[in-house]
């Protein structure tokens, strides 16, 4: 589980040795954590490689200490006897500060974790232990327990009060140690889980159909969906073309109401140019009747008719 420190310390006390990949550095430091003149002892080592070039090495984010340094350093911690702390720096970054400037540094942890009883409330503030297993070499990895702290009417209470035992949460905070206690200031808080660490003895009987019959039938959307996700995977679907379209399929044309508006302008236009056109001729052609009424066209000359004498009879005769 992750348990890392954050802090700025002064290295007081440093041996070192090798092996043929390591150049391995323990010590002591001290932190500065009030203007009381308070302040905590951390016991470190420092596994610096051997393989890193000179060049590059003042680039590196874990750098060689010195004593006598002031140095930012992140590492793996868990609590000592003593009340000390010890921790294995997996990054230091020397700081340019005598040893009269050192700043008050309150080591920052980071923590992954299950909690072990739900969260009490004494003097307004909650308090929730949480269990972590920092692995900090292979003859120390044990659990520690640490008690994270919160105000009753602080920004994390409704996640302090809904907190449940064995529930997996990761949090940041400010640590304190008390009478070889240590206690959090809760900065962060956020749920990852809620599995229990004790194994589950519980045997599904779907997981025991499951192991006596290998070859039982698969669902058969779940055989679908495997055939076509196997069928997309080898040859992904072409596109269709123009030509693959069938014949019957027809293309619904898209009015838009400009278009619309358009045609019925053009239509009205077109009968107005009709109606006048047929309105000028019917004029026309009254007109050629009144002219021809009020102004006869001249007779023809034809030859004056033969002129014939009636004949008299006389009665006499």
């Amino acid at each position: 589980m992750i348990t890392t420190l954050s802090t700025v310390f002064y290295v007081i006390s440093l041996v070192e040795d090798k092996n043929s990949k390591y150049t391995i550095q323990k010590g002591q430091a001290i932190s500065r954590i009030n203007n009381d003149g308070n302040f905590l002892i951390y016991n470190f080592t420092c596994w610096i490689p051997l393989s890193q070039s000179e060049d590059t090495a003042e680039f590196l984010p874990l750098q060689p200490l010195q004593q006598d340094f002031v140095y930012q350093i992140i590492g793996k911690f868990t609590l000592s006897q003593d009340a000390s702390i010890n921790i294995t720096i997996t990054t230091s970054i020397p700081l340019s500060l005598s040893e009269e400037n050192i700043p008050i540094s309150k080591p920052i942890i980071s923590l992954v974790g299950h909690i072990n009883a739900e969260a009490s409330l004494t003097e307004s503030t909650y308090h929730l232990p949480l269990l972590v297993k920092p692995y900090i070499s292979a003859d120390s990895y044990n659990p520690i327990t640490i008690t994270l702290l919160h105000p009753s009417d602080g920004w994390l209470k409704n996640s302090f009060a809904s907190a449940k035992k064995s529930s997996l949460i990761h949090c940041i905070g400010i640590l304190f140690i008390i009478d070889h206690a240590m206690y959090c200031k809760t900065l962060e808080f956020q749920f990852i889980g809620t599995k229990s660490t004790t194994p589950s003895t519980v045997a599904p009987p779907w997981k025991i159909k499951q192991e006596n019959s290998s070859t039982s039938a698969r669902n058969t959307i779940e055989n679908q969906v495997a055939v076509i996700h196997k069928s997309i995977s080898q040859s992904p679907p072409e596109p269709r073309t123009n030509e693959q379209k069938t014949s019957t399929s027809k293309k619904i044309k898209v009015f838009k109401i400009a278009d619309i508006a358009k045609s019925l302008l053009t239509k009205k236009v077109e009968t107005s140019s009709a109606v006048s056109y047929n309105n000028e001729d019917q004029t026309s052609t009254e007109n050629e009747t009144i002219d021809e009424c009020t102004h006869p066209p001249p007779a023809q000359s034809d030859p004056p008719a033969k002129r014939t004498r009636k004949r008299s009879y006389n009665k006499n005769k």
